[in-house]
């Protein structure tokens, strides 16, 4: 990969940008103002350089190897609202008693769809594939990397896309590569994974089976069953909801959205404690859904005689604050509920269990490649699991021209800046003993803090080079 000049901002888009913002504002809440979301005037993106970023031993596994890989990367699942992560709820009660390898540690590369599974299909970090602009109309700003669907095609997979999310394909290139797309929105929200297995078991069936194509495979589908509107299937509701709640559940994504904003903003305390508990309780209820879709989609691979020789990953681009902050959103923070995100690997030969490993969505894809017996690719900023571990993580969401917020984190403490013209302020949080973050402590008060802070500042730098408008000033 080469340097590319950043081109300078068109008018009309930097329009479309404002416009979007307006429309915006009324669902982003933030230690500062936001008047747009995640756009830059960089047209292409800057190479990745190397950060310091010592790393340790990874999972093992090397010699392992599957030729067949399914991706279930649900939107908008919380790692911590599943049972292998230390939840008291059974959220996925059929899929848990699989023997899953959970990996402990798996943050984020940002805080809502775009940038972070731009992330995940590249390997390259938000501010290096430069994907983080959304459009009133059009596509955004095409990703220049290889993807995951043409790294896998070019060597010789079968590579299918079915996606609930708009996001993935047509508004964005992120699908490019893949032989088979299926996009399944569905008014006022997106498609779930029962509505796209069909299709993907169909695709299995001809392609990897019956022999119309490679018999090796990619399949990577992005459901929407945790994703706004939260609505679980007749038979889960008052599993854990009462049945006075103080929204919708059957409301399209963008009334039951303003009916919980408004509850919210008039309600007195003991109110919004009620809310905050039936939004919980609801959320939690359509991820019994999401377990019957799973249970289901692996039945069928087994039926099909694929499943023992596929490598199952189940993930999620981002989560959700339940009012942690005061919000019901994503994409507005860098908060652990929007970036802690799950990684469960199921295969045969994979031991069932946690396993601690610091890593970031840039190192799926290595990952990924890694398992197929694929050479590693060039120039990205992630790496194989099987071989290495993180020190820290870091996470990036990008505001209009000059607003930002950078995260690094280790297992049990976590650095923010939150960058605006105004300076920067700092956030330390010891996530061990406060994992709500409601005590934020001195950088200099952190373990780790020393190393964070050089996390941050280098990734400051790379992000303001070339950008003269935009700042964020080490503030220590």
């Amino acid at each position: 990969m080469h340097r590319q000049e950043p081109c300078p901002a068109r008018s009309a888009r930097a329009a479309q940008r404002r416009s979007l913002a307006k429309r915006l504002a009324g669902t982003l809440t933030a230690g500062i103002a936001l008047t747009g979301l995640l756009a830059l005037t960089a047209c292409t993106p800057s190479p990745p350089s190397p950060l310091p970023d010592p790393r340790s031993t990874g999972i093992g596994y090397e010699d392992l190897r599957f030729r067949h890989i399914l991706v279930i990367e649900v939107d908008t699942l919380r790692a911590d609202h599943l049972s292998a992560y230390g939840y008291g709820r059974e959220t996925l009660p059929k899929t848990m008693q699989r023997p899953w390898l959970v990996v402990e540690g798996y943050t984020a590369a940002s805080s809502w769809t775009v940038p972070s599974t731009s992330s995940v299909m590249t390997g390259l970090d938000v501010h290096h594939h430069g994907l983080w602009d959304v459009q009133d109309q059009g596509p955004v700003d095409p990703l220049t990397a290889p993807t995951m669907g043409s790294v896998f095609t070019a060597a010789g997979f079968s590579t299918g896309l079915y996606s609930g999310n708009a996001f993935l394909t047509p508004l964005t290139n992120m699908g490019d590569g893949f032989q088979e797309k299926v996009l399944e929105p569905l008014p006022g929200g997106g498609a779930e994974l029962a509505t796209l297995s069909p299709h993907i078991l169909n695709w299995l069936d001809s392609v990897a089976v019956n022999g119309a194509g490679s018999s090796d495979f990619l399949v990577f589908t992005q459901p929407m069953d945790a994703h706004q509107p939260i609505q679980p299937d007749l038979q889960d509701r008052g599993t854990w909801s009462r049945g006075d709640l103080l929204f919708d559940p059957d409301a399209t994504r963008q009334d039951q959205a303003a009916q919980i904003a408004d509850a919210w903003a008039t309600g007195t305390p003991e109110q919004r404690s009620q809310l905050t508990t039936d939004v919980r309780d609801v959320y939690d209820e359509t991820l019994l859904g999401l377990d019957r879709s799973i249970d289901v989609l692996l039945a069928e691979l087994q039926t099909l005689g694929v499943l023992d020789t596929t490598l199952v990953v189940l993930t999620a681009d981002h989560g959700e604050t339940i009012f942690e902050d005061d919000s019901y959103t994503h994409g507005n923070t860098l908060r652990r509920e929007l970036v802690h995100v799950p990684l469960l690997l199921l295969a045969p030969g994979l031991t069932e269990g946690p396993v601690d490993c610091l890593s970031s969505q840039t190192d799926l894809l290595p990952t990924l490649l890694r398992f197929a017996g694929e050479p590693p690719l060039e120039g990205v900023d992630g790496r194989a699991i099987q071989d290495s571990c993180r020190a820290s993580t870091r996470s990036v969401l990008l505001a209009n021209d000059n607003i930002a917020w950078l995260d690094a984190a280790t297992s049990t403490e976590t650095l923010s800046w939150a960058c605006s013209p105004t300076g920067t302020a700092a956030y330390g949080f010891d996530v061990a003993t406060d994992p709500a973050a409601l005590n934020p402590v001195a950088a200099a008060d952190l373990k780790d803090g020393e190393m964070l802070i050089e996390q941050l500042a280098a990734l400051a730098a790379e992000i303001t080079a070339g950008r003269p408008t935009f700042t964020c000033a080490s503030p220590i």
